[in-house]
């Protein structure tokens, strides 16, 4: 049934989203729907690996020889490649410290309302944010607090008060050594009433939005206790070793569409008893992916990325999802045997979990289990 025997594969999906078929219906575009699910090896066969987690200090699992999306917005794919935009943004920051600059955390939002679509609000946000980074107020802004650039992540979630889109920022302010002055205590007031100024002008009188005082926009220092918070808060990773990530445990509960949730989890609800509950999240679904479809969660200031990380390669989301993290095999599942694995819902869960728990024994024997089941 099974084989063991180790083979050379170009792709793997980490931490795999057990998605169910009736899931997996739910995502219309054909990529994400194939992703992490349809073997891309000319013998189709499907590779289990585990390797020891130096992060959880226990044996973890992961699927090889799969397909995936490369999208950073989906379930599958989104760990790998938050993970790699993490590590650079920590790169970045650890490199700009060497040089003597120092970096500045703030998070900004708009007013919204249930009725807002999400291609509305991501529209006025990412618009707003292009603003405020352009034109002669920001040219002004920069020289007078030396700002050298920024990473820009956008993250959204859902709640009672509708879909609640929120841009987290990175500025590199330079060190005395450059052209422009360096950043001194006292200075936090000073840049924070100029960046809230500007960003609620622009929100109210280009795109109707308003901006709340209290919490429209937050900006902190980035410390070295804190760094690496903040570098995996910009890139969202879900782990929760971290303070930023506590923060974020908030949105990422699962809940009641009355609650703020993360969009994944919609896919959660789509079993959910309450038919209402289940025919919304189905609706909300559509609508997010149909929406983030081609769109940049991500992005560094020109000039920024180069400047830091010059020795490192820029890869794509693409190559950060297909990269293979490595791994023993423990199992090797033949085409005939992953279709029909693949269409039982939670089988694949169930599979990483005997992985870790037994090795090729426990896969062998929940394989036999899976296969008579009725149904």
């Amino acid at each position: 049934m099974l084989g063991t025997d180790p083979v050379q594969l170009g792709y793997s999906v980490d931490d795999a989203q057990d998605l169910s078929v009736d899931e997996l219906r739910e995502l219309p575009l054909d990529r994400h729907r194939k992703c992490g699910r349809f073997p891309i090896l000319p013998t189709g066969e499907v590779a289990i690996r585990t390797q020891r987690s130096k992060q959880h200090g226990r044996t973890v699992a992961h699927f090889s020889g799969l397909g995936t999306c490369g999208s950073v917005w989906m379930p599958c794919c989104a760990p790998k490649i938050l993970a790699g935009r993490a590590d650079e943004v920590e790169r970045a920051i650890t490199e700009h410290w060497r040089r003597g600059g120092e970096v500045l955390f703030f998070t900004g939002t708009m007013s919204h309302v249930e009725a807002d679509s999400l291609a509305d609000s991501f529209d006025a946000l990412r618009d707003t944010f292009q603003d405020l980074t352009a034109g002669g107020w920001w040219t002004r802004f920069r020289k007078r607090w030396g700002v050298s650039g920024y990473i820009r992540a956008v993250e959204i979630t859902r709640g009672g008060a509708g879909w609640h889109v929120h841009v987290h920022c990175l500025l590199f302010l330079c060190s005395s050594e450059e052209d422009y002055p360096a950043y001194i205590e006292g200075d936090l007031v000073g840049i924070q009433c100029a960046l809230f100024g500007r960003w609620a002008y622009i929100a109210r009188n280009r795109y109707g939005r308003e901006v709340n005082i209290r919490h429209g926009l937050d900006l902190q220092l980035v410390t070295r206790g804190n760094a690496t918070e903040v570098g995996h808060y910009v890139a969202k990773l879900e782990d929760g070793r971290s303070m930023a990530l506590e923060m974020l445990r908030g949105d990422l509960k699962k809940g009641r569409l009355t609650g703020s949730i993360h969009p994944h989890e919609l896919l959660d609800l789509v079993h959910d008893q309450d038919p209402g509950i289940r025919s919304e999240a189905r609706r909300l679904w559509r609508e997010y992916e149909r929406t983030v479809a081609g769109r940049r969660m991500m992005t560094w200031s020109h000039g920024l990325r180069a400047s830091l990380l010059d020795s490192m390669t820029d890869l794509s989301d693409q190559e950060l999802a297909e990269a293979e993290v490595g791994g023993v095999v423990v199992a090797l599942i033949p085409s005939d045997l992953w279709r029909q694995l693949r269409v039982v819902p939670g089988a694949l869960g169930q599979l990483l979990r005997a992985a870790e728990d037994g090795g090729f024994a426990a896969i062998e024997r929940l394989c036999v289990q899976l296969i008579a089941r009725p149904g």
